[in-house]
């Protein structure tokens, strides 16, 4: 995991207001049929609404359509934020599919703001990809880092630890999902869509 995790927190300097820019990462759906963040999702929007709320900035959610397409994560992700209590400026982005398409979409929602500062707040395993495809969807834009929720642990620490669990097969098959995507992705950069441009389709990937 520590080949794939980036676990750090950066904040901006002095400067214009950024946006907290918090991804979706999953979510589950009720009984009662209303679509809710998931397990790390709703990590994301601990950390990043109780950064938004210290500093006093605005808020952008990206998460495209759940599968019933009732309802868009990141709708889903205002309401939760509400319900804690998060009263500040709150966008959101509700057509991605995919990390790629979260940073296209909303590189076009922040640039026809006039925002050019974001801290990008994600899961540390999922933090280099994300890092590497917001520097490339929003060049013009600076991101910072705000990584949460780290996975990496210290197997020399305990031999025991080196016992294969479930937990240990879940934390290695995220690993080798950033892994093969952002590989994939580095190796298709130059053709890959822009759905934030006109003329161009949605990325599958």
């Amino acid at each position: 995991m520590r080949q794939v995790e980036i676990y750090r927190k950066e904040l901006p300097p002095e400067g214009p207001i950024p946006v907290v820019m918090i991804l979706s990462g999953g979510f589950t759906r009720k009984n009662s049929g209303k679509t809710e963040p998931g397990p790390f999702t709703t990590q994301r929007l601990i950390e990043g609404a109780s950064l938004a709320r210290r500093k006093g900035y605005p808020i952008l959610l990206s998460g495209g359509l759940s599968y019933d397409k009732s309802e868009s994560i990141a709708r889903s992700m205002e309401r939760s934020i509400r319900k804690w209590g998060y009263k500040g400026e709150i966008m959101l982005e509700e057509n991605s599919r995919t990390t790629w398409e979260n940073m296209t979409y909303s590189a076009s929602i922040l640039r026809r703001k006039g925002i050019d500062r974001i801290i990008l707040v994600t899961n540390s395993f999922h933090m280099k990809r994300s890092l590497w495809m917001a520097k490339k969807a929003m060049p013009d834009i600076e991101v910072y880092p705000y990584a949460i929720g780290s996975l990496a642990d210290d197997m020399d620490s305990d031999p025991l630890k080196w016992i294969p669990t479930a937990g240990a097969l879940r934390d290695s098959s995220l690993a080798w999902k950033e892994i093969v995507g952002l590989t994939v992705y580095r190796i298709l950069e130059p053709k890959l869509p822009r759905p934030d441009r006109p003329g161009t389709s949605a990325s599958t990937f």
